[in-house]
């Protein structure tokens, strides 16, 4: 019997998957996917890791214009300007499916 993947992070209280899983970003909907809205995708898929407590975060948007700046752990590292554990093993091209510019 063929089970649908687990997701690889915890569920976020009210969280629309579309939000972050959209033809924009790294990991995108199946195409045979695309009229599903957020709440259909719990109907197959558990979370593989415990929920969060609490309202769904919202991703602040940047404080400044990315452009000369498209190399975002130059400044944004654990050991440098503030960033979340949660986020450490992200690429710099991640940064822009939910962070914005200003």
């Amino acid at each position: 019997m063929h089970r649908p993947p687990l997701m690889p992070h915890p569920l976020l209280n009210n969280m629309d998957c579309t939000a972050c899983h959209n033809p924009r970003s790294t990991v995108p909907i199946p195409a045979n996917h695309a009229l599903y809205t957020g709440a259909e995708c719990l109907r197959c898929h558990e979370a593989a890791l415990p929920a969060t407590p609490g309202p769904t975060p919202t991703p602040q948007p940047m404080a400044h214009p990315i452009e000369g700046r498209e190399t975002c752990s130059l400044c944004h590292a654990a050991d440098r300007l503030e960033l979340p554990a949660d986020h450490r093993a992200d690429t710099d091209e991640k940064c822009t499916e939910c962070h914005t510019e200003p």
